[in-house]
């Protein structure tokens, strides 16, 4: 026999009737000792003083009676009592097996509950279970449940382990019904979720959506930042999200402020990546980054810049140097060139212009030596030509 099942108590058919024969039992046995105690007091009455019988029946009648009925009472508090703790430890079996705890933890959470029982008669489901126990059994059963996860997702990439272990720790779980709202466009942003079982979509308008985002992060743009969520999030199937609190983020991130800014430059990396527009449209979110000096990844910068200048997106290209650091010289391509260079020949004038205002150097030589200003020179456009003049350059 496994030692969660030696933790277990074996009760069957045949305990709960032990139980009833044992309520029974002592029953008649109270019974039987009120009918003796009578018995005897009646036959002092006729037998011995008028004091002797008042002692008896002010002594010794009440104590025997009290010490029966107690009896009975505490039988009867224990049989109503074990019956939900068993069905506690059963549905504590059921979740850990159902969610693959570590043995050693299921064992520990039976131990624990039988040592300390529940005060609840009906019997916990689910997640309601973590309830049971005090917070750092329930701390470590999170941990044991849902760091893995978090670890997969981009917003927790390079965090500190302690710091996510404590975050795990925080962590509540809600079941979100089909076609519910999870996060409402302009809401307070009170918390993020992620997702751990389920499917939640995020509306771009009214009826149309941008797909679903199975099993990744809700709303932590507005969290992270302070500012009205920008989006709607709604779940498209039965699911399980994982929610914190912004307040209890904060008192983590209070004495970890270097964890808020892996995190943020994790969101720009993905705003990059997915949706520029929320830093177009969104001044606050895209104060909230430079105020904390966030920037770009060279990699993320290098795509963007070669995206940008062909494409002649200035608004990517002005965007994505906000974010840089005063990074305008990088090498963009297998040529080794710079933006400066691209945009010379690409023939791109406004993003020339912009990067020549923005004192991007016009002296770098490409994998084949030539610079900016001598490919602007020698092969530009009048109009290239005359830019690059008016620079000085």
């Amino acid at each position: 026999m496994s030692s969660s099942q030696r933790l277990l108590p074996q009760h069957t058919s045949h305990g709960s009737f032990s139980r009833f024969m044992k309520v029974i039992l002592w029953f008649f046995l109270t019974l039987l000792n009120i009918s003796m105690v009578q018995h005897l007091c009646g036959s002092y009455l006729c037998n011995s003083s008028h004091e002797l019988f008042r002692l008896w029946r002010l002594v010794v009648l009440p104590t025997v009676m009290v010490v029966c009925w107690y009896t009975l009472l505490d039988s009867i508090v224990a049989w109503f009592i074990d019956i939900p703790l068993e069905e506690h430890i059963k549905a504590v079996r059921e979740f850990s097996f159902a969610n693959s705890l570590s043995e050693d933890l299921r064992k520990e959470m039976i131990s624990d509950l039988t040592q300390r029982g529940s005060g609840d008669i009906e019997p916990k489901r689910g997640f309601a279970i973590l309830s049971l126990f005090d917070k750092e059994l329930q701390s470590r059963i999170k941990a044991n449940l849902f760091t893995d996860h978090l670890q997969k997702l981009y917003l927790f990439k390079g965090v500190s382990p302690a710091f996510l272990f404590q975050l795990v720790a925080e962590l509540e779980v809600k079941t979100v019904k089909p076609n519910k709202v999870v996060i409402a466009a302009n809401e307070f942003p009170s918390k993020f979720y992620i997702g751990w079982k389920g499917g939640v979509v995020r509306e771009i308008n009214q009826g149309s959506s941008s797909g679903i985002r199975e099993l990744g992060v809700y709303g932590e743009v507005g969290v992270l930042c302070f500012v009205s969520q920008p989006y709607t999030f709604r779940a498209t199937t039965q699911s399980v999200l994982l929610s914190i609190n912004r307040i209890e983020l904060l008192r983590l991130l209070e004495i970890q402020r270097w964890e808020l800014r892996i995190m943020l430059e994790n969101v720009l990396e993905e705003v990059f990546k997915e949706d520029l527009s929320i830093l177009r449209t969104n001044e606050a979110v895209e104060q909230c980054f430079l105020d904390n000096n966030i920037v770009l990844s060279i990699k993320r910068l290098r795509t963007c810049y070669a995206n940008a200048i062909p494409d002649n997106d200035q608004d990517l290209l002005e965007t994505a140097h906000k974010f840089s650091g005063g990074q305008v010289d990088i090498f963009i391509s297998g040529l080794k060139e710079t933006p400066l260079l691209m945009a010379v020949r690409c023939n791109n004038i406004k993003a020339a212009d912009y990067l020549l205002q923005s004192n991007a150097r016009t002296d770098i030589p490409d994998s084949t030596g030539i610079t900016a200003r001598e490919l602007a020179i020698s092969d530009g456009s009048e109009e290239m030509r005359q830019l690059f003049n008016s620079y000085g350059a």
